[in-house]
């Protein structure tokens, strides 16, 4: 099932606005077919899509 929460979009984007320190969030974009993240590895971030489709 694929769902956006278009709200919850707009407060981040608001949220990168109004951050002081621009390394807090940082919008960043992926090739298809790029591997974000890989089972198993720590994750040191927490990833939004905000646009696109992924899989595991």
């Amino acid at each position: 099932m694929l769902r956006i929460n278009q709200s919850f979009l707009e407060f981040t984007e608001k949220l990168y606005q109004a951050q002081e320190r621009k390394e807090d969030l940082t919008p960043k974009e992926y090739e298809s077919g790029e591997t974000i993240l890989v089972q198993n590895d720590q994750a040191l971030k927490v990833f939004l899509i905000k646009d696109g489709i992924t899989k595991c």
